[in-house]
């Protein structure tokens, strides 16, 4: 791993603690439910919780490897247009998703758009394929069933 690579993840990890931070104070401002019931800051809690343990996870092991690859470091090769592209196609399939939702239905959409970003992440076809079945099936269990939430 190259000292570029370490330097992103390190500023990468410093982005996620500073938006969950953020999230975690603004959600702070949602008002409370009586009686001690979760009120509506619950999960956009939970999500920064997630957000900053992954960041500081992230800088952590940007830091061993810095240490780690600072006696051995070599040039990377250029990488050329293909990040950016799976990056646009990702962006694209957010906001495609809308559309696609309006047309084929919820659980068809997310399943095309579930195998699309794995495919550009270059995923072999079959775990590609077998990623967006089970993301969508957990996704409209998750709702349906045990959330109550028509989708």
């Amino acid at each position: 791993m190259n000292w570029m690579h370490t330097h992103r993840d390190f500023l990468s990890a410093g982005l996620l603690v500073l938006l969950a931070a953020g999230l975690w104070m603004y959600s702070g401002s949602f008002p409370q439910l009586e009686a001690g019931y979760p009120g509506p800051a619950l999960f956009p809690r939970l999500i920064a919780l997630g957000l900053g343990l992954s960041g500081l996870l992230l800088g952590i092991q940007s830091l061993r490897s810095r240490q780690a690859s600072a006696a051995t470091a070599e040039p990377a090769a250029p990488a050329g247009p293909w990040p950016w592209l799976r990056m646009a196609g990702g962006i694209g399939g957010v906001v495609l998703f809308p559309y696609l939702h309006e047309w084929l239905g919820f659980v068809p959409a997310l399943f095309v758009v579930c195998l699309a970003v794995a495919l550009l992440m270059r995923v072999r076809l079959w775990a590609a394929g077998l990623t967006a079945l089970g993301a969508a099936a957990v996704i409209y269990v998750l709702f349906t069933q045990l959330l109550s939430v028509p989708l």
